[in-house]
């Protein structure tokens, strides 16, 4: 049980995490281009540009913006958890589950192909079924028929021509 809220929140602290990287990535690229700028004389050291102020707007944006995707990401990583679950339940041997996922054209895509796998299973299921009983059906009419001649063998009130048909 543990391993399961382990893998669930490890998709979402994923997700928070490529955020904050690229959040951070920008703040860095917006720095770089401010520091050239300024080592190329277009922008001068002395100009009126507040740079606490504007440091400290970056860093709130980047905390927003992180905290936003932490909340949102259970919404956005639904289709995934449910196709999830449904493959575990395919895994317990569960053909007839169904996943039904709309918007997002590649979930839907996936949801289709999800369903038409289950199908395909159930219908193997349903074949490997058939030949395991026609097997078996076939296999014990002749084990039958021989267990019946050898005890008309066994007994003595055959003559040995009757014994050698």
């Amino acid at each position: 049980m543990r391993d399961f809220f382990t893998k669930r929140l490890s998709l979402a602290i994923t997700l928070v995490m490529f955020v904050f990287g690229v959040m951070m990535a920008t703040v860095l690229v917006a720095a770089v281009i401010t520091f050239a700028l300024q080592h190329l004389g277009i922008i001068s050291n002395h100009s009126q540009l507040p740079v606490f102020p504007l440091i400290t707007f970056l860093g709130f944006c980047i905390l927003l913006g992180t905290s936003l995707t932490a909340f949102l990401s259970k919404k956005a990583l639904n289709p995934i958890r449910t196709v999830i679950d449904a493959t575990h339940k395919v895994a317990g041997g569960d053909f007839s589950v169904q996943v039904n996922i709309k918007g997002i054209g590649e979930l839907e895509e996936l949801s289709h192909s999800f369903n038409k796998m289950t199908q395909e299973l159930s219908g193997i299921e349903t074949l490997r079924s058939d030949f395991v009983n026609n097997f078996s059906h076939e296999f014990k009419t002749p084990i039958v028929s021989l267990r019946g001649f050898a005890k008309l063998l066994k007994e003595n009130n055959l003559t040995e021509e009757e014994r050698q048909v």
